[in-house]
């Protein structure tokens, strides 16, 4: 158990990952000096899935780190600083395999933003909110746009779509805090975009999973029906790519194309 006396693989792997960054050799190496005995690729690989799989370590590339939305949760204080240090005009992009990993990622950068912009107003695009209705992720995609409410914080939400479900996602999370625009926005042509600070979050699907998920909005006219369809058609492996960019005066040029229709102050 984390934290306790007894501790096992898991619980060490968590120790690590908060406080750097590693690949699965040098995990290896540092477990197997913290254990004093070998342990294989096999059994680490076994470990990390497990914690992967909870939602408390992500994968960035060849990369492990410590989920900070967990972290987060977990209301406890750990020592790695934010990676998201870029200077004006860096980027980085990732790829991966599976919507859910993907959002996993997306909330682990969001959330160092938020702790290094605080309660700055944080504006997002989506052409379909498609990753409230992935199964492993609608409650962790609820809690995080509960939390503007509840924490009054603003956030202006921009959804391109005009379908059934887009329009219930209005309906649901439209509040005070939150507030939500439906409308499709040409210039952008990003499926997901977010913009915090200087910072822009942007997320680009294969032409093949854009059209797949605008025939799963146009066509499905409840979100019980919506999920049932990507539970069914997501399975296979996919590529998607996120890219995380540091860049004022695109931000900004963003940000007042999203803004337009809320009232957030300044």
């Amino acid at each position: 158990m984390l934290l306790s006396h007894n501790e096992s693989t898991e619980d060490l792997l968590v120790k690590i990952l908060s406080r750097k960054e590693c690949g699965a050799l040098e995990l290896q190496t540092m477990l197997e000096k913290a254990h004093d005995k070998k342990i294989t690729l096999p059994a680490l690989y076994r470990a990390i899935k497990k914690l992967v799989d909870d939602g408390v370590v992500v994968k960035k590339a060849t990369l492990f780190t410590v989920n900070r939305e967990w972290e987060q949760n977990l209301v406890q204080y750990f020592t790695t600083e934010s990676s998201l240090t870029f200077s004006e005009g860096e980027h980085a992009s990732y790829s991966f395999r599976s919507l859910s990993a993907l959002d996993a990622y997306w909330k682990h950068t969001i959330t160092q933003l938020r702790t290094m912009l605080d309660d700055t107003p944080i504006f997002f695009y989506n052409t379909h909110v498609v990753w409230l209705h992935l199964a492993d992720r609608k409650e962790s995609q609820t809690n995080y746009l509960n939390s503007f409410d509840e924490e009054k914080r603003y956030a202006g939400f921009v959804v391109g779509g005009s379908t059934s479900v887009d329009k219930q996602f209005k309906k649901v999370f439209n509040r005070t805090y939150l507030q939500v625009d439906l409308r499709h926005i040409p210039s952008i042509k990003h499926d997901s975009v977010t913009v915090h600070g200087e910072y822009l979050v942007t997320v680009k699907f294969t032409k093949r999973t854009t059209d797949f998920v605008e025939w799963l909005y146009t066509n499905h006219k409840t979100i019980l029906e919506l999920e049932d369809g990507l539970k069914k058609s997501l399975e296979a492996k996919l590529s998607v790519k996120m890219t995380i960019e540091r860049n004022a005066k695109k931000a900004d040029k963003v940000r007042k194309i999203l803004a337009k229709n809320f009232y957030i102050p300044a």
